[in-house]
């Protein structure tokens, strides 16, 4: 805990002293949207070129960023940022108390959030692609120092290319405490940071602040948005950095400057490097970019504009780029593994087709009524957000802005990108729809001057209907208890609280409250890992989960190969014991690229990927038992985990198993249920 908040202080010491060297001046919701960039960029770029070095351990990390801390030190001025710490963390202007109906809002939101933090923190993670590769990469890093991202096996097998920033960030959350206890709430800071930029947005268009805090509170009590803080996943990460750059795109447009130029191509990086997918949504934030930037060139001049492009191309590379400049580096292609064509002739050579990402769907999953009434996006969804599509027709009658223009249309260019470039139609990719549709949906109500009681009662009944899906049962009562317990409290000491100020004492005490009452947690987190993925998880699971514990009971430090359902993660045991990875049945590396003439293909039915990977030339064909046996040996293995395969019908075992129940002279099995099978190698 001590290394972690030595970590997090270096990083906060060097934000402080760029903000009070750069943006002094700025208002303290630009001031905490634009440290948040900083910081983050902090957390990826250090750990990136330790990664690129093959240097990325805990101790170089301590030592890369206390070497920025005395860097910044030593060539800013100290003193200046002392005498303005407390403008620095000072309360916004807005104070919820002037407005009862945004307090109870705020009460019941904070009483569900503190429940989903509590039981997130003393739970284990649950989540397929955390559990798959966004949770399972950092491990690897730290166990080898380096970037290199093994093989997701039995499943889709792209996400050892996707962008890494979204795991880098976990990493920074896992490796000084060698477990997910807070990574698996790696999203809640972005989270946060989603509402003060939606907010930001809207005060920034001249919508009033009573509607600009409607419109934020509606995107994140969106059930669907909401719950995903409870899942190491990265769609909040790309909502959150899309509305952020938004932000700064709009500082941009109202004062064309370097400094703007540089935190929003900070943003726009940090943005395409957490999800390939990203990069679509950039689209409708680089155009108007570039129409800033020529709009501007007859007055700057055309050096300072080519300064500019070139700030951009250079921020965007260094702070979004690795992932794809990675695969250029490994395969020529930087949206690898995807194969790239257009008028029918190959851009970027690949190994899987766009179809394969929509062939499990149907004309269903792309309806509007299925993301409007069965995928939990709330009755605001049905009454503002999808309205807001066609907020631009305001238009013909007030005269607005251009910025506001395009702000009106961005909610149709957004659910135009959600379903004419995305590969497939998964509703957690449009979280960054949710946002602007909020705005632009109160930009109008604000414009029209529509009574405040009436927007407000429209506020109440979509936020109420909304905090009924956030949870069920127990959670849902102790939530809703616990969020009127709160505004009771803020009513009946209103007048206490108005006058509490922040302070570095205060700080200070609340800093040391939470971080004792964490280091508790976290212990009773390790003691009870492996019980509580066993209460946690559901039936249809149920035989994995006990299978992790039992490897977990007893192993310490050994080499496990899997392969079967991609779920490895929890295989590493508590702390990180044990070394897990794949092995080859053949006899090239199992590195995707590596298979220089494989294709992969695939049906509704997930059996057809498992039968396509078993395919010659592809990474599971041309399998041969001998060469298997010696490639286990080689890795000195001491047990195979199997899974039985993932999405299929029936329960069906990878042909390792087969091989390892013929051949007992060399496989013993020490575990086994009807959905696992662990053996121990007989060396």
């Amino acid at each position: 805990m001590i290394i972690f908040v030595l970590l997090n202080l270096s990083v906060f010491f060097c934000v402080g002293v760029i903000i009070n060297a750069f943006f002094k001046d700025y208002g303290i919701l630009n001031k905490v949207l634009i440290g948040f960039c900083l910081g983050i960029a902090q957390i990826i770029f250090t750990e990136q070129i330790l990664g690129v070095f093959s240097l990325l351990t805990l101790s170089n990390l301590i030592v890369i960023n206390l070497l920025i801390c005395i860097f910044l030190l030593v060539f800013s001025r100290i003193r200046k940022f002392k005498k303005t710490i407390g403008r620095y963390v000072a309360i916004p202007e807005f104070n919820i108390f002037e407005n009862r109906i945004i307090l109870f809002a705020f009460a019941i939101l904070s009483g569900f959030i503190l429940v989903k933090l509590f039981l997130n923190l003393i739970n284990p993670p649950l989540g397929w692609d955390s559990l798959n590769y966004h949770f399972t990469f950092p491990v690897e890093w730290l166990k080898n120092g380096n970037l290199i991202n093994t093989i997701t096996v039995s499943c889709n097998p792209a996400p050892p290319y996707y962008p890494i920033n979204g795991s880098l960030f976990y990493f920074w959350l896992m490796a000084p405490f060698k477990s997910v206890f807070l990574a698996d709430l790696g999203q809640f800071p972005f989270f946060l940071i989603s509402f003060i930029a939606i907010y930001s947005i809207a005060v920034s268009i001249g919508i009033r602040k009573e509607l600009s805090v409607f419109a934020a509170l509606l995107t994140v009590v969106t059930p669907n948005f909401l719950k995903q803080i409870e899942i190491a996943y990265v769609d909040i990460m790309v909502a959150a950095l899309f509305w952020v750059a938004l932000m700064f795109l709009i500082n941009l447009y109202k004062k064309y400057s370097f400094k703007h130029v540089v935190i929003f191509a900070l943003a726009s990086g940090l943005l395409i490097g957490v999800k390939t997918l990203a990069i679509t949504y950039s689209i409708v934030l680089i155009i108007p970019f570039l129409f800033i930037v020529f709009k501007n060139t007859a007055s700057t001049g055309v050096k300072r504009s080519l300064l500019y492009l070139l700030v951009f191309s250079l921020f965007v590379i260094v702070f979004g780029g690795y992932g794809y400049i990675r695969n250029i580096f490994l395969t020529g292609n930087p949206l690898y593994p995807l194969k790239m064509t257009m008028l029918g002739k190959v851009i970027f050579d690949g190994v899987l087709g766009k179809n394969v990402f929509q062939v499990s769907f149907t004309p269903y999953d792309y309806s509007l009524s299925k993301v409007l009434f069965h995928e939990g996006f709330g009755l605001q969804s049905i009454l503002l957000f999808f309205p807001a599509v066609l907020s631009w027709l305001i238009i013909f009658k007030y005269k607005v802005k251009n910025i506001i223009i395009y702000l009106l249309f961005l909610p149709a260019m957004l659910l135009a990108v959600y379903y004419f470039l995305i590969p497939f139609p998964c509703t957690r990719f449009l979280y960054p729809f949710l946002g602007v549709a909020a705005i632009a949906a109160f930009y109008v109500l604000n414009k029209i001057s529509l009574n405040l009681k009436i927007v407000s009662s429209i506020f109440i009944i979509c936020f109420l209907s909304s905090i009924f899906e956030l949870s069920g049962h127990m959670e849902l009562i102790v939530s809703l208890l616990l969020g009127i317990l709160l505004f009771v409290i803020s009513v009946r000491f209103r007048d206490r609280i108005v006058l509490i100020r922040i302070n570095k004492k205060g700080i200070l005490i609340a800093a040391l409250v939470v971080i004792v009452s964490l280091k508790f947690i976290e212990g009773d987190y390790k003691k009870h890992e492996y019980e509580r993925y066993v209460k946690k998880y559901p039936s249809w699971h149920y035989d994995g989960v006990i299978g992790w514990k039992w490897l977990n009971d007893n192993t310490e430090g050994d080499n496990i190969a899997y392969v079967g359902k991609p779920e490895p993660f929890p295989l590493y045991g508590r702390g990180f014991k044990n070394n897990v990875y794949y092995v080859s049945v053949n006899d090239v590396e199992p590195k995707l690229h590596n298979y220089k003439n494989s294709f992969y293909t695939w049906g509704a039915d997930f059996l057809t990927l498992h039968r396509s990977l078993e395919e010659d030339g592809n990474y599971r064909g041309n399998a041969d038992y001998s060469i298997w046996l010696n490639n286990l040996l080689r890795e000195k293995t001491d047990l195979l985990f199997v899974y039985s395969l993932s999405q299929v019908e029936d329960i069906e075992f990878p042909m390792e198993d087969k091989w390892a129940q013929e051949h007992a002279e060399s496989f013993e099995l020490v575990y086994g249920n009807s959905s696992v099978h662990i053996y121990k190698i007989l060396k």
